[in-house]
């Protein structure tokens, strides 16, 4: 019986069914800032499906805010706001 293995990576058709969203709109978050970065693999875009799971818990901030989070600037001594 094999077993089913959770992908590391996703396209823009596994974050728009992840998100419950259209794919125009992966794009449109995108291009917006409103969606963690994608990696490129050759012509490939791949989103790393364990920081987008982050991400959402994290209430969906602005890409700027994320990349900060991540960091860790931005938070020292306050609560982090969105």
């Amino acid at each position: 019986m094999p077993t089913e293995v959770e992908p590391l990576l996703i396209t823009a058709d596994g974050v728009a069914s992840l998100l419950q969203i259209s794919r125009r709109h992966v794009y449109t978050l995108l291009q917006s800032g409103r969606l963690p970065k994608p990696q490129k693999h050759g012509k490939s875009t791949r989103w790393e499906i364990s920081e987008l799971r982050r991400w959402v818990a994290a209430g969906s901030p602005p890409r700027e805010k994320w990349e900060a989070r991540k960091s860790g600037q931005g938070t020292v001594g306050r609560k982090w706001k969105q």
